[in-house]
Parts: C-alpha cells; structure tokens; sequence
C-alpha cells in the first residue's frame, strides 16, 4: 500500500483517474474516467466540486487506498502562463528572486496578489555570445491551488503535487525522446483546448494554451451538417476523419462528387437518423485540421525563437482528438511523417479484474494521468525536473513525518539493542550460577582435591564480582529505557536528531535545525528546558550555534523580509542520565 500512485487530470470534460502500484515495475490498477462536476467563480476559471469530486473517485478506489496513496494533480491549462527568462549567471537564490521578478513584467495579463509563481532551473545557455542561465517561470491561480486542497482536506488527505501535466509527460516519452539537447513536443487536444508543451533533457521547457478543442469541432460540424451536436459527435467516433481518393484542394469536383453520392442515396435514414456523407464529413473536417497545423507551426516558430535557434524533431500527440480514427495518418504528411502517439500504459502490467486492457492501453486519454501519477514518486530527478505548487507549509509537513518515523524507528532500535544486551548478560549470568553450583559439589565429593578447592574458589569470588556489576547495571537499565522513551517527546518537531552516543552514563546527542538564524536560537533554548524539565536528564549543555552575518533578504514568492536565510544549523547536546 505505501508504494500507491494516483494520478488525476482535472479536464474541462473529463477527469481522469490512473491508479498504479510500485512492485518492481509500475502495475496498472485501475484507469477511469467521468464527467467534471464544476462551478464558474467569478474570475471565468472552472472549479471543481468537492463532494461530488471525491465521491466519484470513491467509487473506483477505495477512501483508506487515498489516504496512504502519493497523489498528483494537474493544473487547468487555461490558468497556466509561463515563459522562459534568461538572466546573468549568478548564485541560485538571487536568480530565482529575479526570474520572477523579471516575469511579472513581461506575462500577460499583468500579475496581482492573487497568482503564485514557481521556476524550474533548465541550465545554462549561450546567448548573444554570453553565458545565460534560463529559467523557467510558471504562474497561476492562487485560489485554485487553494480549492485542490480543499477538495482533499474533507478526507484529511493532501496531494504531494500540484503541477502542469506537460512537467511530467517525459515519464512517458520513448528513451530516444530524452537523449541530451533533443527537444520533441507534445499536443494534448483535449475538448476545450490544445495544449503544446516542449520538453528538452526531461524538463518542460515551452508551454503554450490554445482556446480551441474538440467540442468546437463538433459544434462546427453539426452546424454545417444541420443536424444535432449528438448526431455530429456520434459520426466523428464512428467514422472518424474518412480518408478520400479525392484531390482536397479541387473543392469543385468534390462538391459534385458530394452531390451525386447524396442525390444516389437519397433521404436514407439510419436507426439513428439521418446518415453522414462520409466525403462531406472530410471536407468539414478539413479547416480545423489545418488551424491545429497553423497553432503547431506558431508554436515550433515561437519556440525556435525562445531557444536561439533550436529545433523540434518529433512530434508527439495525445488527449481525446488524437484517438479518432486516421487522425495521425491525416496530421502525419503535413509534418514530414515525424509523428506519434504515447501509449501510457505500453510498457506497464494490468490488473484485468479492474480494467478493461484493450480499451486503456490503446487509450492516449490517460497520458496526463498516468505520466502525474509516475511523477508523484519520490526522487532527486522528480524534484529536478517537476513544478510543484504544492504550498510551503504542506511540503514541510511531509518532511516532519518522515523525519519522526526515521527517529521514532531509531529510538526502537537503540532500546532494542540496550534490551538485548542486557538479556545475554542475564543469561551469561545464569551459566556462570549453573557452573558454580556443578562445581560446588565436586569439591563436596572431591574434599582431598584442595588445590582444585581454592581455584574454585576464586573463581566464585570472580564471578561475585561479575554478578554485582550485572546488578548495578540491571539496577540502571529501566532509568536509561525511561529517559530514552522521554527523549522523542521532547524534540520540537524542527529539530532532527542525527546521531546519539552514551558512555559513564553521559549521553551525547548530534543534532540539527532546521529554521533561519533567529528562530533556531529561540527553537534550541527550548529544547534545552525541556530536556532540563524531565526527571531524566540532568546538567544539560548546548553548544552555541555559529554565528552569521544578517543579510536581509527576500523571502521565496511570499514577499517577506527575512535577516538569515532558513538552512539546517548543527549543534550538539551533552547531558547526564538518571533522576535528579
């Protein structure tokens, strides 16, 4: 169970939902999908509803898999901006303050209180014949970052991100998409919305939101066609983009040849109703596959620009469009044929019982949710490439419960090995007793052996000895266990203990805090009072943490002023064991 993954993409339509479970290799438990229950708020953003939201889920997957599953969740494209900043190579803190600052004058529309930005470092770049450090600059909407948790917060649950879905679209690129400097992109065509990312060396590098989907395509059809949105959209899914023996751009003889295939069939009417030219449903379709082509040149052309000159070489597509039938055969030619479709669960074991395996596999609608779910694991690379909105303050309480588990774990293991040190002293003990006594009375049987008598003898008198220092030790052992038990109570949940040795009933705690300058003295002093408050310790000393320069500051994207910087402070701690 602690090895769950579950990733949600939150669509305009259609939240998708992708559970898997680490054994090895990832395992595909469930993959499902339903209808977004939203409500507007008064920015124009969709937001979802909570209630409905969880209880959807629920149904799928059970409520205590949530609690103890890593999650991850999207952000809507429409609330996304982002772009790329180049900037003087300097230290990293300096750079990031600056990346932002440097894109709230350039976004559009122009930032306020109420967004929240993240950058992600992607290296260092030649520009204009001088050394730049480019960084990435995503911003989006406070209030909806605040809705996601939210949602969450009604089961006592928190995602461990919150990020753009083209951050981790590279768990689902082919090995040949992520050689070093190769740059692909990829088009989510969703149902309101196209989505164009580009992906360099794993990192999301280009993002851009086009307001234009397949339920414009439907509309547009069923318009043209004169027939209802439910006739239209059913004759897309059935019939696809029809491939035609005909010339496209002689619109003359086509609209003949639509004509007297129309004038040949008459009125014929299907279970449906009224049936579909398939040529004329081509020529429909013909317009909105060139304003997807148009949006792709804009976006590779814009890129090329960002980039100084790099170049796009594959091209890859997903989301709801590109599972219509001959979509890639008629995107294809227009590219030079440098085009695919990511699979997301290829390569990946699935649990039949729970999932239909040759809907999914063959399903490029759960790229998103599939590539956040691989996301959420947790490793140096994720932390590298992903953005993750996340709030300061839940990301630190991950970090605390790991931290206390880790003592919590070390604290059972020293008093595990006090315990069984002090057992094989009792049981030497017992050998040594049983030996006494068998030798005991030999001497009784054996009177005229007084030279072996008197070694005997000493012997017993050694084994006193030992016998007294097992006693004191006993006599010591449930004070020690006692202030071992206390200690965890008494470190703030800042403080990390890092190594604990004891020697003559002295015991030395290596330790480190993690706070700015200010708050770890105050932090330090009291743990000191409560180590000296317990009945266990006694002449507690702490040495004084090293002294720092104050350099005010600007504190992340928060806007706070702060004097030292907020690092991890060692410092050690001597104490004597036992009652006072």
């Amino acid at each position: 169970m602690p090895n769950m993954l579950i990733g949600i993409d939150i669509g305009s339509r259609f939240t998708k939902v992708v559970e898997l479970e680490l054994k090895g290799k990832p395992v595909l438990l469930n993959a499902f999908l339903f209808p977004t229950p939203t409500e507007a708020l008064p920015n124009g953003l969709l937001y979802i509803k909570g209630d409905s939201f969880l209880q959807e889920i629920t149904k799928f997957i059970p409520e205590k898999n949530l609690r103890v599953a890593r999650i991850s969740v999207n952000l809507p494209p429409p609330s996304i901006t982002a772009t790329s900043i180049f900037l003087p190579v300097i230290n990293k803190k300096e750079l990031l303050f600056a990346a932002v600052n440097e894109a709230k004058h350039k976004m559009i529309p122009v930032s306020g209180i109420h967004h929240v930005f993240e950058c992600l470092m992607l290296g260092e770049q030649i520009v204009a014949k001088s050394k730049k450090s480019e960084v990435l600059v995503v911003r989006t909407e406070k209030v909806y970052i605040q809705k996601i948790i939210d949602v969450f917060a009604s089961f006592d649950i928190a995602p461990v991100s919150i990020t753009p879905a083209g951050c981790v679209l590279s768990n689902l690129l082919p090995k040949e998409a992520k050689e070093k400097d190769e740059s692909v992109i990829c088009m989510d065509i969703g149902a309101t919305s196209i989505n164009i990312s580009v992906v360099r060396n794993s990192k999301l590098v280009f993002l851009r939101n086009v307001i234009f989907g397949f339920n414009d395509i439907i509309v547009d059809v069923a318009r043209q066609l004169g027939v209802a949105r439910e006739v239209a959209e059913r004759a897309i899914q059935e019939q696809g983009i029809p491939q035609i023996p005909f010339d496209l751009k002689d619109k003359v003889a086509i609209a003949e040849e639509i004509m007297r295939q129309k004038y040949e069939e008459g009125q014929e009417l299907s279970a449906d109703g009224p049936r579909v030219n398939a040529l004329e449903l081509r020529m429909l379709w013909q317009p909105h596959l060139e304003r997807i082509m148009h949006e792709l040149r804009r976006s590779l052309v814009f890129y090329k620009e960002q980039s100084e000159g790099k170049r796009v070489d594959q091209i890859y597509f997903l989301g709801g469009v590109s599972q219509i039938k001959h979509f890639l055969a008629s995107i294809a030619p227009q590219v030079g044929g440098k085009c695919h479709l990511i699979m997301p669960f290829a390569d990946v074991q699935i649990v039949k019982e729970k999932t239909n395996e040759n809907e999914v596999v063959n399903s490029p609608i759960f790229v998103n949710a599939a590539s956040l779910a691989l996301g959420s694991i947790k490793t140096k690379a994720a932390e590298e490439t992903v953005i993750n909105f996340l709030p300061l303050e839940i990301k630190k309480k991950e970090i605390v419960a790991r931290r206390r588990l880790i003592l919590l774990v070390l604290s059972f293991v020293v008093i595990s090995l006090f315990s069984l040190a002090a057992l094989k002293v009792t049981l030497d003990n017992a050998l040594i007793r049983k030996d006494i006594k068998s030798k005991e009375f030999e001497l009784k049987r054996f009177k005229k052996l007084g030279k072996r008598l008197s070694e005997l003898q000493a012997k017993e008198q050694f084994v006193g000895k030992k016998d007294a220092a097992v006693k004191l030790l006993a006599a010591g052992k449930d004070a020690l266990r006692a202030a071992l038990q206390e200690l965890p109570k008494a470190v703030p949940e800042e403080i990390v203990l890092t190594k604990l040795t004891l020697e003559a009933g002295i015991v030395t705690i290596k330790a480190e805090v993690s706070s700015d300058y200010e708050q770890a003295l105050e932090i330090v002093e009291a743990f000191r009072h409560k180590l000296e408050s317990t009945k266990y310790f006694r002449d507690v000393s702490i040495t004084p943490l090293k002294l720092e320069r104050f350099t005010a500051q600007m504190a992340g994207s928060s806007g706070d002023i702060v004097l030292t910087s907020v690092k991890v402070r060692k410092f050690t701690v001597t104490a004597s064991v036992g009652g006072k």
